[in-house]
């Protein structure tokens, strides 16, 4: 499959398992030229955590992309390496000045994940505008909260920031409570947004 265009966009649904997501990532290592790319994934398309790590390696290609719009739907455990992979995708794409990073409820997550989504999220060195929502359920947990908090103080070029974060993710009023203070400590961000639900 060859895609040339600048910018494409996958949706996907009924239940395309593993398999069907390493036919996505086969298909986005032949869009080496795109500059904006959407994925939709859908609840409940069980692509678990192989599936996750093979569309992660497949980013890395991508090398022009300056946009990226990226949702995984509820209970496709995509696990924390494949989160992982996910995130170390998006850091091999030097150009991404636009990320939208949604995370449905109940992924099979965990504070290491997160850990390493926001470590590489803050080696983006062009990026402007980030959003992230994390549903419920996913346990980004105080270590996880932690790093969200180091990596967003450390996005030197980061303009807008919108941050949501579910319920039911253990996150105490300590560490939400840090998460706000870095953010206020980057001087560069001219625009935030942030709904972050405690223990509950």
């Amino acid at each position: 499959m060859s895609l040339v265009q600048p910018d494409q966009k996958f949706v996907i649904q009924n239940e395309i398992g593993i398999e069907g997501a390493r036919g996505l990532a086969d298909a986005l290592q032949s869009c080496q030229q795109l500059v904006e790319l959407s994925i939709v994934i859908y609840s409940s398309n069980k692509i678990g955590q192989q599936g996750a790590c093979y569309i992660g390696q497949s980013l890395g290609y991508c090398k022009n992309l300056k946009m990226m719009k990226l949702t995984i739907g509820s209970y496709n455990s995509i696990g924390s390496e494949g989160l992982k992979q996910i995130s170390q995708g998006i850091k091999d794409c030097p150009e991404l000045n636009s990320i939208y990073l949604y995370i449905g409820q109940f992924n099979s997550l965990n504070a290491e994940g997160f850990t390493n989504l926001f470590k590489n999220l803050q080696q983006c060195e062009k990026l402007h505008k980030l959003f992230v929502q994390i549903n419920s359920g996913n346990n980004v947990g105080n270590d996880g909260a932690i790093q969200i908090a180091q990596s967003l103080q450390n996005c030197l070029k980061l303009e807008s920031l919108s941050l949501t974060i579910g319920c039911q993710n253990n996150l105490s009023a300590n560490s939400i409570r840090q998460i706000i203070q870095r953010i206020s400590k980057n001087s560069q961000i001219k625009y935030v947004y942030l709904d972050i639900e405690g223990r509950q």
